[in-house]
C-alpha cells in the first residue's frame, strides 16, 4: 500500500502512477484497486505495464470502444461489461473493494 498527503488543487488521478509504483517496490501487485475517477488511457495501461489487473470500480457509463486508442486493456473491459452487464462484470471483477481501504483512512 502507498498514500499520499496533497494539497486540495492536486488531483488524485495525477498521483496514481506514483503511488502503484511506490507500492510495487515494496509488493508484488496484483490488482490495482481505483475508482472511476481514474478512467483515463494513462491510469488503465500503467498497472497492465507492471502485469497487474487494473481493478477500476466502474467505468464511465458513456465509456466506447472506438475512443480506446492506445489503450486495449480499457477496451477489453468495456467489452466485458457489454457482453455480460454491469451486475456480473463487477462480480468477476471484485470491482467495488476499493472501500476496504478507504475505511481504514475514514476511521483513522
Amino acid at each position: 500500500m502507498s498514500f499520499r498527503i496533497t494539497k486540495g488543487n492536486v488531483h488524485d488521478t495525477n498521483q496514481f502512477g506514483t503511488l502503484v509504483k511506490e507500492a510495487a517496490k515494496r509488493h508484488d501487485i496484483d490488482k490495482a484497486y481505483r475508482d472511476k475517477a481514474y478512467d483515463n488511457r494513462k491510469n488503465f495501461n500503467m498497472p497492465g505495464d507492471m502485469n497487474a489487473e487494473p481493478a477500476i470500480s466502474s467505468i464511465r457509463k458513456n465509456a466506447s470502444t472506438t475512443r480506446s486508442k492506445g489503450c486495449p486493456l480499457r477496451r477489453d473491459e468495456v467489452l466485458l461489461i457489454k457482453k455480460l452487464g454491469y451486475e456480473p462484470w463487477k462480480q468477476l471483477k471484485g470491482a467495488g473493494r476499493r472501500w476496504m481501504a478507504e475505511i481504514v483512512f475514514f476511521f483513522n
